[in-house]
């Protein structure tokens, strides 16, 4: 099934739009948020490209929205069901949640049809039917509620990343702010960055080698940009810097960052983001080395 939109209606009837509140009974799913731009900053951190085909998977805990580069990086944006004023799952016609496929692009410019500003915000709803589709997209600006159905599509399923803990090596939560300035300073040019963690100074270093020469930036420890700093042993790992882009573009948004490294070199950026109405959402990027670097400085195997 392919995706597609159908053309938005509007009506500044407050007759219609309760009527559209009382769809959420006997639904698949439904969620209400009392400001669309929540989701739409949250989701343009993980829509890279355009056309972007995102998994959405619906459970009693929430929603989470997972794209990949398959074989090399995995990005999710999870929203607990706390961070909306109204969230339902019917459990009787799915016990363990249910996935799908959504052009991400299409839904952000759905969720940004009125702007962004704070002073009157969108409200959104959303609710699935018991067919499953099409999406019923429901957006209050003001006086004036437009309704969107959005078809859905079947998508391969996307697994989570093998990131497990007991495989970690190394472990920091550091500021966004500074991680990102860090990466500004880098040379862009370069095809890859090496990122070196090790317990001796200077703990944490980014490197880059281009045709302007290279370039390094190094952060100790116990500088007050680091929050916590758990390192096993010395670790450089290489990374494209056209896989790296979408996480670095999402240090935007963030406030802090936790950076973890695994044994095969794998690295974790799990980028806390604090929305409008003060709550915490976290985007994680999960990204795989281009190669492997041996403590001497010689180049591994290829991963």
């Amino acid at each position: 099934m392919t995706e597609s939109m159908a053309e938005p209606s509007t009506e500044a009837t407050a007759q219609e739009g309760d009527s559209q509140q009382s769809g959420m009974r006997g639904a698949l799913f439904g969620m209400k948020m009392e400001r669309a731009s929540i989701l739409s900053q949250l989701l343009q951190a993980i829509n890279w490209e355009p056309n972007m085909k995102v998994q959405v998977t619906i459970s009693s805990r929430g929603i989470k929205f997972t794209a990949e580069q398959v074989n090399v990086m995995q990005a999710t944006v999870f929203l607990q069901k706390h961070l909306f004023q109204a969230f339902a799952v019917d459990v009787s016609q799915v016990k363990e949640g249910f996935y799908f496929g959504l052009d991400l692009s299409v839904l952000i410019d759905c969720l940004n049809l009125y702007g962004n500003t704070s002073v009157h915000p969108t409200t959104l709803q959303m609710v699935m039917p018991p067919s499953g589709t099409p999406l019923s997209i429901w957006l209050r600006h003001k006086d004036i509620l437009t309704d969107i159905n959005m078809n859905l599509f079947a998508i391969d399923r996307i697994y989570p990343f093998p990131f497990s803990a007991s495989r970690m090596v190394n472990k920091l939560i550091i500021d966004s702010t500074w991680l990102k300035e860090a990466f500004n300073e880098l040379d862009w040019s370069a095809d890859d960055v090496t990122l070196t963690l090790s317990p001796d100074a200077p703990h944490f270093r980014l490197t880059t080698g281009g045709v302007l020469g290279s370039c390094q930036v190094d952060c100790p420890a116990d500088s007050e940009m680091i929050e916590s700093f758990e390192c096993a042993q010395t670790q450089a790992n290489r990374y494209k810097f056209s896989i790296l882009k979408p996480s670095v573009k999402a240090l935007q948004v963030a406030t802090k960052t936790q950076l973890r490294t695994n044994v095969d070199g794998a690295l974790s950026l799990q980028h806390m983001v604090k929305v409008e109405d003060g709550s915490s959402c976290f985007i994680d990027f999960f990204v795989c080395p281009c190669e492997e670097i041996g403590s001497d400085g010689d180049e591994g195997d290829p991963m």
